[in-house]
């Protein structure tokens, strides 16, 4: 098992390294839905940019595994808290590609009614100067847009 995720992260990294089709932005898009104790969503990266960050980060002394390297990424990156003062823990339940992206579910748990949340999303912001993250929040019938930047990389929603 540990010898085919090694060979899936070469071939990632392989993968990131051949030429896709170039873009001008640097953007993610997710959506996420809040409700019963919990935050649900799916986040998706242009896949080059994600690998690139990676491959960046591989040089910190961390493990090779595809799966603990994106999920450490992301739980450095994409941070939540509820209700003001309660830290949430990230979950990736599952992760793929779609041609030029590659896409994370993931789920914070909170046990408690979320009255709040705060949502930090710095995800590729240090890799490119222009990088945007944008995650739409449903709530109940209502939802909120939300735009992360190197100016702005944290937002807070209440409910």
């Amino acid at each position: 098992m540990r010898l085919l995720r090694h060979y899936l992260f070469t071939l990632a990294l392989l993968a990131g390294s051949l030429p896709l089709t170039a873009h001008d932005i640097h953007i993610s898009y997710g959506e996420a839905r809040a409700g019963a104790g919990e935050l649900n969503g799916r986040v998706s990266f242009y896949k080059d940019d994600f690998l690139k960050a990676l491959a960046n980060r591989r040089g910190d002394g961390r493990g090779e595994d595809f799966a603990q390297l994106a999920r450490e990424y992301l739980q450095d990156h994409l941070t939540v808290t509820a209700n003001r003062s309660r830290q949430l823990s990230l979950t990736i339940t599952e992760f793929g590609q779609d041609g030029a992206s590659i896409w994370f579910r993931f789920k914070f748990s909170c046990g408690e009614k979320i009255a709040s949340l705060t949502i930090r999303h710095t995800a590729l912001l240090e890799e490119f100067g222009d990088q945007m993250n944008l995650l739409t929040v449903h709530t109940g019938e209502d939802s909120r847009s939300l735009i992360f930047s190197k100016a702005s990389p944290e937002k807070a929603l209440d409910f």
